[in-house]
């Protein structure tokens, strides 16, 4: 029966989509038989039938229900012959053949296991795990691995439902070659043609081969109706291209190429992108290198160039999820090794401004080049660690003072750790050294030297809780001591550091900067008091924790040269709130008693589960953002999915990225709808567009992939087909 296995292949790679859901789907095609334990093709052939008729020894003649069974395939019609010289197989009248999943009837049967050729007449199959059904009107077993089908015609579609089919005049499916070639192909929608190829080569497994991708329909008030018609080439084995031209009805055409390659430990890939654009009469364009290698020594390389014509071109072809469009574009050459296990790094690093509001003095210090040697050491029993730190820099920038930094930071700490808490003691000395190249403040060579002293501390109480003492509670206080004496750091220039942002996690470390250039004076208390429930099943159910920090100096050292006056920090608090596994509660706050204010807060209320989401949510950055964002998922029925977010700023009273969609499926095909509107960086502008996504269930999709929209902007989100 080995000439079957051909046509077997192709079915399965025709239609494969081993994740597509038939569920609405009548009762599948076929029941699958699966062979008796142990059983192999080597096994002896088992053959039923009602009279059995040998004129000469040679030929053998069965007839009445004749079964025919080896290993896991099955041969059912009412005449049988088999030749044992030529080792041929014949049937005639109504043959039923099925092994596994596929079940196949044809009119007629020719089975030549010596040339492991055969012909099959008048073909209906199907395959379950794919619901693929089809007929041919012949099919051709050429060798082990080549089959030819005449009129052909296959669709996933329930019997009795054509929504969807595709034909061809003639189907060749060379396993040898990994390819498949159409000749005259339609594609049917009911019974109307929506799309034909004269000629038609595609993959039958996982080789790469040249050929058409799936088109990218989409509508916007910026770009209009747009059409992208991607186009892959597989030039050699370890090289290929994809060439995409996109037709916009109100910028023009665009040209992307996609060019990726593998040479030994050598890989990456160079995009570039070309489009004389007739709403802003530019000319437009993109250049992006991404490149990684495994070089001599244990040397990884990592490199990435990028470049764009103007500011704008990223937000107006690759715009970033929720309105966050980019500032600045890196680009950077970084190798990393370990020598006798120490870290060793080198960086190159420049930036393009992109957002031309921002004046040229914002942007970051190009790194020209940046070298590290790092290691950690610690004690046999792991409590004493010394982690050693070292960092030279050319910083290099067209508005702001240049030069170079050393920079070397070790720092010997103790920490012993319990079931009831821990303790951890930690001494660092921050040393930094410059070489200007101009003068700044008045020097040109000015140092530091500063040590940060601090003691962190924590325990664990633990009780029983509830009515009936099945559930556990903990109380976890913290204590964070800090000292870092004042040195007038106004003298060094600001190459990268910056203040991090204010909240728990940031009371607990020994500098309120980061980068090398500022060192945060300080005589600090942090304080946090935590507490854990936990019910019968260990499961934690609520997670809250309040912190502050205290001051007894005011602190000098700024990036701006003011003076930081308060006494303490805001109370900062934080909490996970799970009734059960699908609600879900989250708070992070900072309340400044002094003003009376939250000067942050993050309000989230979720659900998620049995393929819904549902997320309500509120961001507060005082005095720079106030957003409120509300998102759903919801199944109405089996078929329909609604789904939608709005994300609206209250500060800037525009939408940030709204959404609506509906997706509907049926047992072999479906489609997506999607409505967006997003405001630019600055809200000046709202782009709104529509996009169509049209799926057939084991064929393929056209249109945008909404998904990829949607899993961005719905936290929950799973496709529905």
């Amino acid at each position: 029966m080995r000439p079957l296995i051909p046509f077997l292949f192709l079915l399965m790679s025709a239609g494969s989509s081993a994740a597509t859901d038939w569920s609405l789907c009548r009762a599948p095609l076929i029941v699958p038989q699966a062979a008796p334990a142990g059983e192999s093709d080597s096994l002896l052939t088992e053959i039923e039938a009602g009279r059995l008729f040998s004129p000469n020894g040679r030929l053998l003649e069965f007839t009445g229900s004749v079964r025919f069974a080896r290993g896991g395939e099955r041969i059912e019609t009412e005449r049988l012959s088999i030749d044992r010289i030529e080792q041929r197989v014949e049937a005639d009248g109504p043959v039923l053949f099925s092994a596994d999943d596929l079940r196949l009837e044809a009119g007629r049967l020719l089975l030549q296991r010596r040339s492991n050729s055969g012909l099959l007449d008048d073909v209906r199959f199907r395959l379950a795990p794919n619901h693929l059904r089809g007929s041919a009107r012949q099919v051709r077993l050429q060798g082990e691995s080549v089959s030819r089908f005449e009129e052909v015609r296959y669709s996933t579609c329930d019997p009795g439902d054509e929504a969807w089919s595709l034909s061809a005049s003639t189907l060749v499916i060379d396993r040898a070659s990994g390819r498949g070639t159409a000749t005259h192909s339609v594609l049917r929608l009911g019974p109307v043609p929506v799309f034909y190829l004269p000629w038609l080569q595609f993959p039958i497994d996982d080789r790469r081969m040249s050929g058409l991708l799936t088109p990218v329909l989409g509508d916007s008030e910026n770009d209009g109706t747009s059409l992208s018609l991607p186009v892959y080439l597989n030039l050699a084995p370890n090289y290929d291209m994809t060439v995409t031209p996109t037709f916009y009805s109100r910028r023009g055409d665009k040209l992307d190429t996609e060019n990726r390659y593998l040479f030994g430990a050598h890989q990456g890939s160079l995009g570039l992108a070309t489009l004389d654009d007739r709403v802003t009469g530019t000319h437009r364009w993109l250049e992006r290198w991404r490149h990684e290698a495994d070089l001599p020594a244990g040397i990884h390389a990592s490199l990435l160039y990028q470049k764009v014509s103007d500011g704008d071109y990223l937000e107006d072809f690759e715009p970033a999820p929720n309105g966050k469009a980019v500032d600045w574009l890196k680009s950077a050459a970084q190798f990393t090794a370990r020598p006798l296990d120490w870290q060793a790094g080198l960086l190159y690093e420049r930036y393009q401004a992109l957002n031309l509001a921002k004046p040229v003095s914002e942007r970051p210090y190009e790194r020209w080049p940046q070298v590290e040697l790092n290691r950690l050491f610690s004690s046999d029993n792991g409590r004493w660690q010394l982690d050693w730190r070292n960092q030279w820099t050319r910083f290099r920038h067209d508005a702001n003072v240049e030069g170079e930094r050393l920079w070397v930071t070790p720092r010997l700490s103790y920490r012993k750790e319990a079931p009831y808490g821990f303790l951890e003691t930690g001494l660092r000395l921050d040393h930094a050294e410059y070489r200007l190249d101009q003068p700044y403040n008045g020097g040109t060579r000015p140092a530091r030297d500063i040590p940060l002293f601090s003691i962190d501390g924590g325990l664990v109480f633990e009780r029983l809780a509830g009515a009936d003492r099945d559930q556990r509670q903990t109380l976890e206080p913290r204590l964070y001591l800090l000292y870092v004496p004042y040195r007038d750091q106004s003298g060094q220039p600001d190459f990268d550091s910056s203040k991090l942002p204010e909240n728990i996690d940031n009371l607990f470390i020994d500098n309120r900067f980061a980068g090398g250039d500022r060192v945060g004076d300080a005589r600090q208390i942090s304080l946090s008091l935590g507490t854990r429930l936990f019910d019968a099943d260990d499961r934690e159910w609520l997670n809250l924790t309040l912190a502050q920090a205290f001051w007894t100096e005011p602190r000098r050292v700024s990036l701006d040269g003011q003076t930081d006056e308060r006494k303490r920090s805001p109370l900062f608090a934080r909490m996970t709130y799970r009734p059960d596994t699908a609600w879900a509660l989250e708070l992070a706050a900072a309340w400044d008693a002094d003003t009376r204010e939250f000067d942050q807060g993050d309000l989230a209320l979720r659900r998620s589960g049995n393929g819904r989401a549902f997320n309500l949510e509120y961001h507060l950055r005082r005095d720079k953002l106030e957003q409120s964002t509300l998102s759903l998922v919801y199944p109405v029925t089996p078929a329909w999915q609604l789904f939608a977010k709005r994300q609206y700023s209250l500060r800037n009273h525009k939408p940030v990225e709204n959404l609506f969609g509906v997706a509907w499926q049926s047992c072999c095909w479906g489609f997506k709808l999607l409505y967006r509107e997003a405001s630019n960086r600055d809200f000046t502008d709202i782009d709104r567009g529509v996009f169509f996504e049209l799926t057939l269930k084991g064929l393929g999709s056209a249109g945008r992939s909404i998904d990829a929209i949607a899993e961005t902007a719905i936290l929950g989100y799973h496709p529905a087909f």
